[in-house]
């Protein structure tokens, strides 16, 4: 969306805002009706917090009360100096004039801050698409709460992974990857909006089908550390052990020392060559053991 902080707003007031953030809100009489219409595109004004709703839809599901303190501190010492981004509340389902698009820990750490007013640039844009790809910039955004942003994004307006993959700037494979994070149990999700899991853990774990063996083996994640070279070494499916072909050699001498047991019984053995049999029978006996023990 292109910004033209030069635009201004002419001949016209509201209730909620002044015409541009370098000049001071004029207010209509109380009588008067809010013209939200009045608000233009790109431009830039000063609007009352209390004209703001939060957006129930925001991507994002939990906030650092720590970071949020610090930057309401900072926002008290210098201002907002990244504007929020609001549309008009068409739905009517909240009682203020506006809805926030992007910036709620802004909007949230002034409210702490006890400011009365935050710069706001008015937009008309899918509200979804660009609180998403605003949200896609935070270095902190968990990896289930970008799955959910992207499955809200798909349902609504019934894009295809390719299309999403366009808006978003991301490639297609990336985006239908993080999507099969939608299959983990809520539980495993609510742990992942609060704790750092990999993505490459929490997509290695919803490759399993069976919920209850995803969340054993996130609960082996949070307790052992698991690496995902030791998640697929506890999934990996056991092969059957072959027969190995020093084994099959072993296993037809076996049968064929049983043929010879007749010849030995008419044979006129000695006394050494009785005892040499005696050690090479006992050799066989450990050798048929060891392998009716694998």
């Amino acid at each position: 969306m292109a910004v033209n902080f030069k635009k201004r707003v002419a001949g016209k007031t509201t209730k909620l805002a002044g015409k541009s953030l370098d000049a001071e809100p004029q207010v209509a009489a109380e009588s008067e009706t809010p013209l939200v219409e009045a608000y233009l595109e790109g431009n830039l004004y000063k609007i009352p917090l209390s004209a703001i709703s939060a957006d129930p839809n925001q991507p994002r599901k939990t906030f650092d009360e720590a970071t949020l303190n610090e930057l309401a501190t900072s926002i008290a010492k210098q201002g907002v100096l990244q504007p929020i981004i609001i549309r008009k509340n068409d739905s009517g389902e909240l009682d203020t004039e506006f809805i926030l698009i992007a910036g709620e820990r802004r909007f949230r750490a002034s409210k702490i801050a006890g400011l009365e007013q935050i710069p706001a640039l008015f937009s008309k844009g899918d509200p979804e698409e660009i609180a998403l790809i605003e949200n896609l910039q935070r270095d902190d955004l968990k990896p289930i709460e970008e799955a959910e942003a992207y499955q809200r994004v798909i349902e609504s307006h019934k894009y295809t992974h390719e299309q999403l993959s366009e808006v978003v700037g991301k490639s297609r494979t990336t985006i239908s990857e993080l999507l099969t994070l939608i299959a983990l149990p809520d539980s495993v999700k609510e742990q992942c909006r609060t704790l750092d899991t990999p993505k490459s853990v929490l997509l290695e774990i919803a490759k399993r089908k069976d919920p209850e063996e995803m969340i054993y083996l996130y609960e082996k994640v949070k307790n052992e550390n698991l690496t995902v070279s030791k998640i697929r070494q506890l999934t990996r499916p056991r092969p059957t052990r072959r027969v190995r072909e020093a084994d099959q050699r072993a296993l037809e001498k076996i049968i064929e020392s049983k043929r010879l047991v007749h010849k030995l019984r008419k044979a006129n053995l000695s006394a050494e060559a009785k005892e040499r049999l005696r050690v090479e029978v006992e050799g066989l006996m450990e050798t048929v053991k060891a392998l009716l023990a694998g």
